[in-house]
């Protein structure tokens, strides 16, 4: 990733309402891969309970990332478009230790803060999910603070 940039991580979900084209969100995921600081994504899920008495989490993240060397974030910001709304699910892990959030995203195109900036960045883990729909796309990218 480059150094230099304002750090952001933006959650981007094509087509968050019931009637969107998943076609559309694909192309959409096409484009995102290629920009600056693309993380992961994929799909949305749905999240499932786990069994009473069970040590499983109730919501477990779709994508992992590990850095080489810590990195310092300036925002963590959720965006999407298509109507309705999503829920993404974050775990900023540091040195120091982890700082996980819920945050619902109303799925507008604009940018929605997740969580504040955070240096010693060793790790994020997150996933989208949405209850108006069982899957539709999403990315995170991350761009580093010099």
């Amino acid at each position: 990733m480059a150094a230099g940039l304002a750090a952001a991580l933006a959650v981007g979900l094509a087509g968050c309402g019931t009637n969107a084209d998943l076609e559309e969100a694909a192309a959409w995921f096409a484009e995102v891969e290629d920009a600056d600081g693309f993380v992961g994504g994929g799909l949305t899920g749905v999240p499932a309970s786990a069994e009473a008495g069970s040590d499983i989490g109730v919501i477990g993240p779709q994508v992992t990332q590990a850095f080489d060397e810590p990195i310092a974030v300036a925002s963590v910001n959720g965006r999407c478009f298509g109507g309705g709304q999503i829920t993404v699910y974050l775990s900023v892990s540091r040195s120091a230790g982890e700082h996980s959030s819920e945050s619902a995203v109303t799925c507008d195109g604009e940018s929605h803060e997740l969580a504040r900036g955070r240096t010693d960045v060793v790790g994020l883990a997150f996933g989208g999910w949405t209850s108006e729909r069982s899957t539709t796309y999403y990315a995170v990218l991350v761009d580093e603070v010099a």
